[in-house]
């Protein structure tokens, strides 16, 4: 047998229940204004932000002045990418404890795009030289900040301003 569950006129929000009609006496009223209000004004713990992990399939290990990062390129094309329309892109993060991710648009198309021959694959010496570039500029894979987008001609810009000494 079901029990009638007895419903209070008119309550459709917790605000609702701030009806003074609804509690048996004024300082029944004012005791529940006074927690109510202590809730609202609790302090929120803080948030923990993760970003999205690279997955290990499929992903390669680089080890840069000692420390060791995973990069990896999605195995298919993305639209875009297989029009030849936009550059090949890969994602790096530290292997251990992950935090920030460094998304880096090269300046070549996907060697296995649908239209146009012309591609070249990317090499673990260049993906060094990008993490260097990236953490010059203040990247920090170690922290849950979010993600940093570079290009590879920012970072050979970057690094050949450096070696010319200006």
């Amino acid at each position: 047998m079901k029990q009638a569950v007895a419903k209070s006129p008119g309550i459709t929000s917790v605000d609702d229940l701030t009806r003074p009609d609804l509690f048996e006496s004024n300082d029944e009223y004012d005791a529940f204004l006074v927690d109510l209000d202590a809730f609202r004004q609790r302090p929120k713990p803080p948030e923990r932000r993760k970003s999205m992990a690279i997955p290990k399939k499929g992903s390669r290990l680089i080890s840069v002045d000692g420390i060791t990062y995973r990069w990896r390129i999605r195995p298919k094309p993305t639209w875009g990418q297989g029009l030849a329309e936009t550059a090949l892109t890969y994602a790096v993060e530290l292997e251990q404890d992950p935090g920030s991710v460094l998304v880096v648009t090269t300046d070549s198309l996907r060697p296995d795009n649908w239209f146009v021959s012309s591609g070249k694959a990317v090499r673990p010496a260049e993906v060094a030289d990008t993490i260097r570039a990236a953490l010059r500029q203040g990247w920090r894979p170690d922290r849950p900040n979010p993600v940093m987008h570079m290009s590879v001609t920012a970072s050979k810009e970057l690094a050949s301003a450096e070696t010319s000494g200006t």
